[in-house]
């Protein structure tokens, strides 16, 4: 995992999904997994990180945003 942040707001799940999309106006944003009803702390790694989402998870991220996951890791 590259880095763990806190947020300045707390946003709900559908906040974030459209602050990312906006990052990437290119439509290349997916999302996966569990929907919290509030983040907060966000974890990111640049390139591949499929391996570090349990870590993320552990150090108390409620979202990760990375470069590449497999189609399994994101479930």
């Amino acid at each position: 995992m590259g880095r763990l942040g806190v947020l300045a707001d707390t946003l709900s799940w559908e906040a974030f999904v459209e602050l990312i999309k906006a990052a990437f106006p290119q439509g290349r944003a997916r999302f996966g997994g569990a929907k919290v009803a509030a983040i907060t702390n966000v974890a990111l790694c640049t390139g591949s990180g499929a391996e570090f989402i349990k870590a993320a998870a552990k150090a108390g991220a409620q979202a990760y945003v990375t470069g590449d996951v497999k189609y399994h890791d994101m479930q």
